[in-house]
């Protein structure tokens, strides 16, 4: 696999919601698509109500992966408690889709955690209480 978690939906008779991905330990994943990885490539086929919680992510490329492609296919993000050590990119963002309503709070990251690439935009974005590990 890309990653240790890969959730998408297969094509766009499926819609994933109330996803909780939580209390999970993930290390040396050698995938670029993240440790964590959630895809939202498919027409039709969105994602709503998405929590990534108090997971632990040592040693690997990506720690929180989300590729976005269609405006508003997705929304109502939750990036809690997370702890990324400093081997690890902590998010990786691709696709130019735009979304709504993301909460990034109250993780810890490697010495990585400003550089957050990707050009996805975000509408009612909260970004708090993040704090970089000194390592």
């Amino acid at each position: 696999m890309p990653g240790g978690i890969d959730i998408e939906p297969n094509n766009s008779a499926f819609t994933l919601e109330d996803v909780v991905i939580e209390n999970n330990t993930l290390e040396d994943c050698k995938g670029t698509a993240g440790a964590i990885g959630i895809v939202i490539i498919r027409d039709n086929a969105p994602a709503h109500r998405i929590k990534v919680k108090n997971n632990i992510i040592k040693r690997c490329k990506a720690g929180i992966s989300i590729v976005v492609k269609t405006d508003y296919s997705t929304d109502h993000y939750e990036i809690t408690g997370n702890d990324v050590d400093s081997e690890t990119r902590p998010f990786q963002f691709y696709g130019e889709g735009k979304s709504s309503f993301w909460n990034i709070s109250n993780n810890s990251f490697g010495q990585n955690w400003q550089k957050i690439p990707g050009k996805i935009s975000v509408e009612h974005l909260v970004v708090r209480n993040n704090k970089k590990k000194n390592n």
